[in-house]
């Protein structure tokens, strides 16, 4: 503190609590100094442990205050611009009265080495802001319209103290956030240190010796000030000092002389510095830097008091502060000494003045221990009153400045200079503080927000709030009221919204109606929970990142969700966690899936996910409108609702308040898809207890949507003028001749087709035809033809065709990845348009032309998934959606109903119950619908009434496609999506294609189980019952149950030919032996010892292929046991049963009955490489029933023990070996039984 005081104290003071003035005492200047400096100790030490050290504090009623605006820099300098208020920094009380703009510097060292410069910004590039604020005295003088009386002549009776602000700026590296404001802080014990002393006593010696001299000589008491100068020209530290503590000042008006002089009348003050004992002095004139927040030196001489009022300056350096005729402020200073002529630890110090010797510690380099404004004051008092001990530093370090250094907040630079960044735009992050009063504290919250209407809090804009967060996050609580918001939240962390659950109402901007409520982009650790968000014409909350795993650990919970579009829609993120929330889907066209999801390691669990049927939601009645507004039109304007808060808030608690019945019956279909959608990519995704109900699509859909077939184009022609050869080449999309192309050429005219080779390495083929104009077509998967050339090639009877092609296929949709490790467990699906778990699937199907060939697959098969269970769900009453041309398309090729899938690998499917899909059993329906998959499981599921038979039902009106109860398209146990079988060569797995065990299917119209496998097969333990035949040959065929497996191929004989019953021909075709023709059969005895005799096979009739080709298909191994089935009376197939396959076949321990009344050709139809059925009970109500049982064998044929109604048959194929037929029972045994049994062996078995 500057000033003509008689003392300051160096050390902190006792505590004391206050200053008593006794009567009759004289009044000290040091007794007033010392109550202000108790006052203003208490003051800061309450606002350090009120609001926190080290952080800028921000009153909850003045939120604005100190808040960093904008920044700009040329190169050269940053410019930064505050918003005006109160503020505490540190504990000190700052203000700011109107928004002002500050020019920031950079930390020197030590603070930061190298310094950075303002040359230095570009893109990425991130500076900490950060508020420099110290206490000053300021003189009479320097404000002498508020301080100086002219009653009195004008004297500067006392001073001021007053907070000063600057802006510095630091450096941050990666990882370093507005926390780094702690390592800016002074450390005066670090900075050079002073000592000053006496001079010695000069002891004079003899008879009457002496004391003469020493210590302080002076005749006045002052208050000395050591303050640190700015460098000199060549860098060396400097001090300059004061016998009156800095506290000659005064004002003058200048006239400048010569080069380097002036001379300064003084105008104020000027009997002080007449009468003060000097005549040479160190002159600075000061004024106030707006742009630095501090008085700057702006001149300095050498000043000579020439005459009473006059000083004389010479070695004039700057210019003078203020224009004639006004007068500027100055100091005076004893003097300005060079550091290093003051050197520590001599024998004898130098003298400064009047016996005061002083030394300073040498400076450091680039004077890091000398910072301008460092300063030390020790009082001295005339001979006899001197202190004791005596207050003079001693190896002190400086008393000040004491600098409280805040942070302010972060600049996010976008770019070199020259540019320009903002608060608004998102590129300035917010450090300071906001706090509340005493008497409403928050707990967690730190922030508040209100929706500036019902309730007020730290902010009432949800975006400020954020925008205000610190980098590292906190949570944001709003208070109850109606919120609009567009909020985005990019590249934040730890972040939680949290409202106050339904009195928390959340919805879009006016003018952002379409746009996400919240977005969340880029960031980590992220949560919206207890909100009531409404959106009548868009989604909810968006979730998304820039690159995969740029979002992660997003939590969305305990929310009632009203929305349009989406009401969460989450892509490319990871580890999300959806729980507990209440959503409700407006039914209007374009509206899609309530959850939709791309992502890894996501939990969609316990929500409550319904579609409100467009019947069911009421109007909207505006006053403003002369119609009630229909929610569920999509051209309604309804962000006229959004300007009515009450009437919205009253709107939206009726439609929550709307009673919606597990299972809704349509009044009319839906139009929103509804439900829960994995898209392509994901991995390790789990859905689990969700409630979902209601839509147009599936419950829970599988897979990105397949992209869209290519638009139809017609193949170009050329017209051949006579019979010719042609020469044709095939030039691919980059341009090189392609092999391998199949060109098809047809006569427009005549319909003949042309089909050449392939075109070889050099893409060349070659075709002749008769004239006419021809069509040109290629089987190129993915290629089209861009464009074709023909030429006659000249002196020759030759043209050349040039075939150009492109890329055919459109490009894949946004999430076209493989979905990974799904879990689908416990969720209650109900009233579904399409199934209540399915695949994405086109708008419409794909024509079924070459071009879209890719699109038409993918439409099909869906996405495909590795890893897939679907454990203890609830499907029923889905496939509600009308069965126009564009379903019943979909049904041909797609079994819909409960579980429809398309192309999966490791797929498990247990405990579910799928329950009364479909609206009529006319519709073709299913259970269980699987197009294509890999080792699959299917255990302990109920799948009963899917599409469900009423008595009015008949053949004729069935609807044909894909149903039935457990369908298989195709299941196998290749290794075509096993990356591990695949990396190790392995065509296929040693684990069984399907295991279809202990499973109730009841199905009313079509097979209970339909099954083409392409591996081994385990069905047991299942009862199967179907009443009613489907349309297709297989159903014709079968009526419950249809089990065709591929597999065994393989294992076929080899090197064998099996042509009846008294021949053995080798490949060859030699005949071997003949039961008829001894002498032959003599011949060939050496030939025939290799084979055996007819009726036993030795291990050489049983020759194996290559071991090479046992590798390329799996077994067909089919075991079918222990199931319990029932054909209902209005069957008509062929046969209850058919299992076939080209391997071994176990048919045991199976119950089969047949209700049908009218001719049954044979409940059971078995056919297999080696067969065993064995106790198996056959039962047929019809009398016409042809046969019980029909086994075929091709090499071994076991048929034994069983019972049956009617007629058992068994044939096998091979001639060497006799079929076995032990103890079965027949019920109607007759003449019939025989000549059936005739029948098949002229029918089966090889004959001589």
């Amino acid at each position: 503190m500057k000033g003509d005081f008689s003392f300051l104290s160096a050390d902190p003071p006792p505590h004391y609590s206050g200053v008593l003035h006794q009567q009759g005492r004289v009044l000290l200047d040091r007794d007033w100094n010392e109550a202000a400096a108790i006052a203003a100790a208490w003051r800061s030490a309450v606002g350090r442990d009120t609001f926190g050290p080290g952080v800028l504090a921000v009153p909850v009623s003045d939120t604005a205050a100190f808040k960093v605006l904008d920044a700009s820099t040329d190169g050269a300098v940053v410019k930064v611009r505050l918003d005006a208020g109160r503020a505490w920094a540190d504990g000190l009380s700052l203000t700011l009265d109107t928004p002002s703009s500050f020019v920031a510097s950079y930390f020197a060292p030590p603070f930061q080495a190298p310094a950075a410069t303002a040359k230095s910004i570009a893109d990425g590039v991130r500076d900490l802001v950060v508020l420099e604020a110290w206490e000053d005295t300021l003189s009479g003088f320097q404000d002498p319209l508020h301080l100086i009386e002219p009653a009195l002549g004008g004297p500067d009776t006392t001073e001021r103290t007053q907070a000063y602000v600057s802006l510095k700026l630091l450096r941050l590296g990666p990882n370093e956030d507005c926390s780094a404001a702690a390592g800016v802080q002074d450390d005066l014990g670090a900075r050079g240190r002073l000592t000053v002393s006496p001079a010695p006593v000069l002891n004079i010696t003899g008879d009457c010796p002496l004391e003469a001299g020493g210590g302080y000589t002076g005749l006045e008491h002052y208050l000395y000030r050591i303050e640190i100068a700015d460098p000199d020209g060549a860098g060396r530290a400097r001090f300059k000092w004061s016998q009156w503590n800095g506290g000659l000042v005064g004002r003058g008006i200048f006239t400048a002389g010569a080069p380097g002089s002036a001379t300064l009348a003084i105008t104020a003050n000027d009997q002080m510095i007449n009468h003060c004992g000097l005549q040479d002095f160190y002159l600075e004139a000061l004024a106030f830097d707006g742009a630095l927040g501090r008085w700057t030196v702006r001149l300095t001489a050498d000043a000579t008091l020439s005459q009473d009022g006059v000083l004389a300056l010479g070695n004039v350096q700057g210019a003078w502060p203020a224009a004639a005729p006004a007068s500027g402020f100055f100091r005076l200073w004893n003097g300005i000494e060079r550091v290093q002529d003051f050197p520590p630890g001599g024998p004898d110090p130098v003298e400064l003045k009047d016996g005061i010797r002083v030394e300073l510690d040498a400076a450091s380099a680039g004077n890091a221990n000398y910072l301008p404004g460092d300063y030390w004051t020790f009082p001295v008092r005339a001979a006899g009153s001197a202190f004791e001990p005596a207050p003079w530093p001693v190896n002190a370090p400086p008393q000040g400045i004491v600098h409280h250094r805040v942070a302010l907040g972060i600049l996010d630079w976008s770019g070199p200079p020259p540019v320009d960044i903002s608060f608004a735009a998102g590129q300035i992050d917010d450090c300071r503080r906001i706090f509340r009063p005493l008497t409403n504290q928050k707990i967690c919250c730190t922030f508040n927000v209100g929706d500036g209407r019902s309730s007020r809090g730290d902010f009432d804009s949800i975006e400020e709030a954020l925008q205000h967060l610190p980098a590292s996050g906190g949570e944001i609580c709003l208070l109850p009221g109606l919120h609009t918001t567009n909020a985005v939240i990019a590249g934040r962390r730890n972040v939680r919204i949290k409202g106050c659950d339904t009195k928390t109402k959340v919805i879009p901007r006016k003018e952002g109606a379409a746009l996400a409520i919240f977005t969340v982009r880029d960031s980590q650790n992220v949560v919206l929970e207890h909100m009531d968000l409404v959106t009548l014409g868009g989604t909810a909350i968006v979730v998304g990142a820039t690159k995969r795993g740029e979002c992660s650990e997003i939590e969305i919970a305990h929310n009632r969700i009203l929305a349009c579009t989406n009401a969460i829609r989450a892509r490319q993120v990871r580890g999300i966690h959806l729980h507990d929330n209440r959503i409700r889907m407006l039914d209007k066209c374009g509206s899609d899936v309530a959850i939709y999801l791309a992502g890894d390691d996501g939990l969609i669990e316990r929500n409550d996910i319904r579609l409100v049927p467009a019947p069911a939601m009421p109007p909207l009645d505006v006053p403003t409108e002369p119609d009630p507004l229909d929610p569920n039109d999509p051209c309604a304007k309804l962000e006229i609702v959004y300007v009515n808060p009450r009437l919205f808030v009253t709107y939206v608690n009726a439609v929550w308040a709307l009673w919606l019945p597990p299972l809704i019956l349509l009044l009319q279909p839906y139009r929103a898809l509804g439900g829960i959608q994995l898209g392509g990519g994901s991995e390790r995704v789990t859905v689990l207890e969700n409630a979902v109900t209601g839509g147009a699509g599936n419950g829970i859909t599988l897979g990105g949507t397949p992209p869209a077939a290519p638009p139809a184009q017609d193949d170009p022609v050329f017209t051949l003028p006579r019979e010719s050869g042609v020469q044709g080449r095939v030039i691919g999309p980059d341009g090189k001749p392609m092999a391998g192309v199949q060109v098809t050429l047809t006569h427009v005219d005549t319909g003949v087709v042309i089909t050449p080779d392939p075109s070889d390495a050099k893409g060349e083929f070659v075709f002749g035809s008769n004239p006419g104009t021809l069509r040109v077509s290629e089987g190129e998967a993915a290629m089209a033809i861009d464009k074709i050339d023909v030429q006659e090639l000249p002196n020759q009877r030759f043209f050349e065709l040039t075939v150009v092609l492109k890329a055919d296929e459109a490009p894949l949709p946004e999430d076209a990845g493989f979905l990974y490790d799904i879990a689908i467990e416990r969720n209650a699906i109900e009233a579904m348009g399409l199934s209540g778990i399915g695949i994405a699937t086109a708008a419409a199907p794909a024509p079924n032309t070459r071009a879209s060939a890719l699109a038409a697959a993918a439409d099909r098969l869906g996405t495909p998934v590795i890893g897939l269970a679907i454990r203890g769900n609830r499907i029923r009453g889905c496939l509600l959606n009308l069965f126009d041309n564009l379903l019943r398309a979909r049904a041909a090729t797609q079994g819909l109903g409960g579980i429809s899938l398309g192309m999966v690998q490791n797929l498990a499917i247990a405990d579910n119950a799928i329950e009364r899909n479909g609206t009529s059993g006319a519709n073709p329906v299913c259970g269980i619908f699987v197009a294509y998959a890999e080792e699959a499981e299917v255990t302990h599921n109920r799948i009963v009434d899917n599409g469900v038979l009423t008595p009015d039902i008949t053949p004729k009106q069935l609807v044909d496609g894909r149903r039935g109860g457990i369908v298989f398209k195709l299941v196998s146990n290749f290794n075509l999506l096993e990356a591990r079988g695949q990396a190790a060569g392995e065509t296929f797995s040693q684990r069984p294609a399907a295991r279809i065990h202990e499973n109730v299917v009841d199905q009313p119209v079509g097979q209970a189980l339909s099954a083409i496998a392409f591996g081994p097969v385990q069905c047991t333990d299942n009862a199967f019952s179907s009443e009613l035949s489907g349309l297709s040959a297989a159903e014709g065929l079968a009526g419950t149950v249809y089990l065709y497996d591929l597999g065994g191929v393989n294992t076929a004989p080899a090197g064998m030919t099996l042509l009846r019953s008294s021949n053995v021909v080798d490949a060859s075709g030699v005949v071997l032996a003949q039961a008829n023709d001894t002498k032959a059969a003599a011949a060939a005895a050496p030939r025939a010892a290799a084979f055996g005799s007819f009726h036993a096979a030795p291990a050489a009739l049983l020759p194996q292929r290559d071991a090479a080709v046992a590798t390329l298909f799996p077994a067909g191994n089919v075991l079918f046991g222990d199931n319990q089935s029932r054909t209902g009376p209005g069957n008509t197939s062929a046969t209850c049963h058919t299992v076939a396959t080209l391997d071994d076949l176990g048919w045991q321990q199976n119950q089969s009955f047949s209700l049908r009344s009218g001719n049954l050709v044979s409940n059971a139809l078995l056919y297999g490489n080696t067969l065993r059925a064995t106790a198996n009970r056959l039962s047929e109500r019809g009398e016409a029933t042809q046969l019980s049982l029909l086994t075929l064998g091709v090499r071994l044929n076991n048929t034994s023990f069983n019972q049956g109604d009617h007629c058992i048959v068994a044939d096998d194929m091979n001639p060497a070996m006799a079929e076995v037929q032990v103890g079965n029972q027949v019920l109607n045994p007759g003449p019939l039984c025989q000549s059936r049994a005739l029948v098949t062996a002229l029918l089966f078995k090889p004959q001589g």
